[in-house]
């Protein structure tokens, strides 16, 4: 066997593969390494070495240019209980249980107020109806002469998902009002109040309809065009949808009129079919206010009058609604 000789002070014998003798290299320095420190390769020369760090810390990669460094976060030295996970705490990883519910709790509004969480709650699904728009109304007629108010517009819906960080200790519920029925002299129909949660709607919104159109004349009046359904205003990580027209209201021939049905909700929830009770025909007398918005967010519907019977006054548009689906 091959003497290899004694080495240079701070030489490792290292060996060189099948088919070489080993031989002696500088790999640590004469002094060796701080306690518990870790070796670092300098490509040429003696290694570089690197302290302990902290208990907890990892040792990172610094890339192709760079030496290994520990994080500045710690991680846990255990595994944990069985199906734990990391999560960080703003400066540091721990090993957690993951995040379930127990429980679902609704929160329901009709009436504007406060919505405070529920203890526990980590999310929540709030859902909004806007208010119906109100039906049009119609003037006395005269002789022979028919006209026919439009349906008010439905509420648009909208659904989000928010944190309880997001939430806070409490929110603003805001429920729109639905529009007033277009009066008896021809009025318009009122425009349905909008539904929102937080300041100004500052978290989620659903508009009100708009109201649907009157008759103010007493002559035989070809249509009056329903209210437009509420606008439905999309922000990132919602569901919008937007509310149904309300019908036009028509008056044709001898007189006949027909009044415009309410538009439903986006919510699905206002009757997309409501029209007055009666129909006018054959030059008849009638008259018939219109109906109120069914459920929430409907939008009420228009009202008609035929040959010398007095004004009538549209439906009121039904008022929105708010629902907070709590995770726990």
């Amino acid at each position: 066997m091959a003497n290899t000789g004694t080495g240079f002070e701070g030489e490792t014998l290292i060996g060189q593969g099948i088919g070489a003798s080993p031989s002696f290299a500088e790999i640590g320095t004469k002094s060796g390494l701080t306690e518990h420190g870790v070796l670092i390769g300098e490509g040429v020369g003696a290694f570089a070495a690197t302290g302990p760090g902290v208990a907890g810390q990892v040792l990172q990669s610094g890339g192709p240019s760079a030496d290994p460094d520990y994080s500045t976060a710690t991680y846990p030295s255990v595994a944990g209980t069985s199906g734990n996970i990391l999560t960080s705490n703003g400066a540091n990883f721990i090993s957690s249980a993951p995040a379930t519910f127990s429980q679902i709790v609704t929160q329901t509004f009709t009436v504007s107020g406060t919505y405070t969480p529920t203890a526990g709650m980590k999310y929540c699904i709030i859902e909004c109806t806007g208010a119906g728009g109100g039906g049009g109304g119609v003037i006395a007629q005269a002789s022979n002469a028919a006209a026919a108010g439009g349906g008010g517009g439905g509420g648009a819906y909208a659904r989000g998902p928010f944190s309880a960080a997001t939430i806070g200790a409490s929110q603003t519920v805001n429920i729109g009002l639905g529009g007033a029925g277009g009066t008896n002299t021809g009025g318009n129909g009122g425009i349905g109040g909008n539904t929102s949660v937080g300041n100004v709607g500052s978290l989620i919104i659903a508009f009100g309809g708009g109201g649907g159109m009157g008759v103010p004349v007493a002559v035989n009046s070809p249509h009056a065009t329903g209210g437009g359904g509420g606008f439905a205003s999309f922000v990132l990580g919602q569901f919008t949808a937007a509310g149904g027209a309300g019908g036009n209201g028509i008056s044709v021939g001898t007189p006949t009129c027909i009044s415009g049905f309410g538009g439903g909700s986006g919510s699905g929830c206002g009757n997309t079919s409501q029209i007055s009770t009666k129909n006018a025909t054959g030059g008849s007398s009638v008259s018939a206010n219109g109906v109120a918005g069914n459920s929430y967010g409907g939008g009420g519907s228009g009202s008609l009058v035929s040959s010398l019977a007095p004004g009538s006054t549209g439906g009121a548009g039904a008022d929105g609604f708010v629902i907070v689906t709590e995770y726990i």
